[in-house]
């Protein structure tokens, strides 16, 4: 495998990864979402990260590559977590602002793999799939002020 494909391929398994925590969140967090509105946002979001999972792993596959997840011990925490967090204060509010945090966490772990790879070979695919998550995570940020 050239550098370029190396780089490339490292980028679409970090956005995958990215996406998969996401997701996993979100599917941790819904059965506990009472409100209605935030119910339907969160549908919402999980499709985006499952188009952008089905995306990256595609781009894997180009590559004979698997699309891996995170490990079992980091799934298991974040699982936790939300139970914790969530066990504690369940409002709609307190929800928000996990998810904010999470968001915020999404995009400050892509961009600084968009900024390691942006001045290399890295495929403009990838590049500019990782431009979009942040892009929909931002957008994902403001979405939820409206809920604090």
């Amino acid at each position: 495998m050239t550098e370029t494909e190396n780089k490339t391929t490292e980028l679409y398994s970090d956005i995958y990864k990215n996406v998969m925590m996401g997701a996993q969140a979100i599917n941790n967090l819904l059965p506990k979402v009472k409100n209605e509105e935030l119910k339907t946002e969160l549908t919402e979001w999980l499709a985006k990260y499952e188009d952008f999972s089905r995306i990256a792993s595609k781009e894997l596959y180009e590559f004979k590559i698997d699309a891996k997840e995170e490990d079992i011990f980091t799934k298991m925490g974040a699982k936790v977590g939300v139970a914790m967090n969530t066990m504690i204060d369940s409002s709609t509010s307190h929800i928000a602002q996990m998810l904010m945090e999470g968001s915020t966490m999404g995009i400050s772990d892509m961009t600084k793999e968009l900024h390691e790879y942006e001045n290399t070979d890295c495929a403009y695919g990838a590049l500019s799939l990782a431009k979009e998550l942040i892009a929909f995570e931002e957008d994902n940020l403001e979405k939820m002020k409206k809920y604090l």
